[in-house]
């Protein structure tokens, strides 16, 4: 029961343990070493964020910066929407904080956009995002740690939505320029692409040649990990690739040819813009 109060009390735990430093961080206090630069990392929803942060991590501590996840921080919470959609917590100088990893961050303000630390943008395919977010509304969702019956209830909504109008017709109306997707894409488009300090990868060339993929994060970033330990994340990272190679491409298996094209019309500069042909 999402109520009880044992939930809740094993729930709070389980964040204050697994989120200690933003939590540090959120209070006012230094986290990181001043004298350490911080790194970002940017993505999308449904581009292996989760996957690609575990394995950027244990690098991250060992340059001596301090991973921090505030959007994970704030979802287990159940507050993400007013989070993000207050500016992350009305202080973007959060970001500013020296000696830390930030990421991922799936979307951000304009300010945190604006930011000069080195960063890694990470993007996938639009039209795959679309297609694996359906996925995900209509079959994976998961209900936050301290989720409430009103998240359930959100959740329940989302999932019959994502099966009643079925995958076509949910792709198109997320790609829709009010959608979340395409104002986070324009975003990025607007103030990260093209950057010097901005390392510009995708989620398909990870799947191609992860090894290559990490060592441009590692050299951009300044890293220099111990070779044990570059080879320890590279072994973890293979055997948590299982089955990403079969998803790059996937809007063509999962779609109707016309939606394929209507997409292709509607995301065309966004598409061409990296490198995804139509």
């Amino acid at each position: 029961m999402t109520g009880s109060w044992l939930h809740t009390i094993r729930a709070r735990w389980k964040v204050r343990r697994r989120f200690r430093a933003e939590s540090q961080l959120l209070a006012g206090r230094e986290v990181g070493d001043p004298d350490r630069p911080s790194a970002v990392l940017f993505t999308v929803e449904r581009a292996a964020s989760r996957f690609v942060t575990r394995m950027l991590a244990p690098l991250a501590r060992d340059a001596g910066l301090v991973p921090i996840d505030l959007d994970s921080y704030h979802y287990e919470l159940n507050r993400i929407a007013e989070w993000i959609g207050g500016g992350r917590g009305g202080d973007d100088r959060l970001f500013e904080r020296p000696g830390c990893f930030f990421g991922p961050l799936r979307t951000a303000s304009a300010n945190v956009l604006g930011l000069s630390h080195r960063s890694v943008l990470v993007l996938r395919d639009p039209r795959d995002v679309l297609v694996s977010l359906h996925r995900n509304h209509g079959w994976e969702p998961r209900l936050p740690l301290l989720g409430d019956d009103v998240a359930a209830r959100r959740i329940e909504r989302e999932m019959d939505h994502a099966r009643t109008v079925g995958i076509d017709d949910f792709v198109l109306s997320m790609a829709r320029p009010e959608s979340h997707v395409r104002r986070t894409l324009e975003a990025y488009r607007r103030h990260l692409v093209g950057r010097p300090h901005v390392l510009f990868l995708t989620y398909e060339e990870m799947v191609a040649d992860f090894s290559a993929w990490l060592h441009r994060i590692v050299e951009h970033f300044g890293w220099r990990p111990e070779p044990r330990l570059l080879d320890r994340v590279l072994r973890v990272a293979g055997e948590g690739a299982s089955g990403r190679a079969t998803r790059v491409g996937d809007h063509r298996r999962a779609l109707r040819p016309e939606t394929v094209e209507a997409l292709d019309g509607e995301l065309g500069p966004l598409l061409a813009a990296r490198g995804y042909a139509p």
